[in-house]
Formats: structure tokens, C-alpha cells, sequence
């Protein structure tokens, strides 16, 4: 029960591995990068989040100033 060494059987599996891992690896990285770019998408959200909550703090805090400085008695009449 010899089996005979086959130089075109080793050839096609060696390419079938190769394209396999070439195959994977652009999977991967399709993969990576999809995951970099919502992670990226996320943090632009967050900022702008907190962009609109620093406006409208700064906002409330000016008409509270605002207010205040409207009620102050004008004894100028």
C-alpha cells in the first residue's frame, strides 16, 4: 500500500490553501475595517452630543443671566 507522490496534487492544494487565506484575510480586514469606521461615526455622535448640550447649557446660563439683569430694579426713573 504505497502511495505514490503526486507534484500536480500538491500544487492544486497549496493553491487552494493559499486562496483560501487570501480569501479570509480580505474578509478580515472588510470586517476591521467596518468596525473602525462606525467606532469613528460613534465618537463623531458623541461629540456633537455634547457640542448641543454645552450650547444649551451656555444658552440657559445666558438667559438666566439675561433674566436676572432684567429684574434688577432701575432707580434711573
Amino acid at each position: 500500500m504505497e502511495q505514490e507522490f503526486s507534484w500536480s496534487g500538491l500544487i492544486v492544494s497549496l493553491s487552494i490553501a493559499f486562496f483560501i487565506v487570501i480569501a479570509s484575510a480580505q474578509i478580515l480586514s472588510a470586517v476591521y475595517q467596518s468596525m473602525e469606521e462606525a467606532k469613528l461615526k460613534n465618537n463623531l455622535v458623541n461629540q456633537n452630543i455634547y457640542r448641543l448640550e454645552s450650547a444649551e447649557l451656555i444658552n440657559s446660563q445666558a438667559g438666566q443671566t439675561l433674566e436676572k439683569l432684567i429684574s434688577l430694579p432701575t432707580s434711573l426713573a
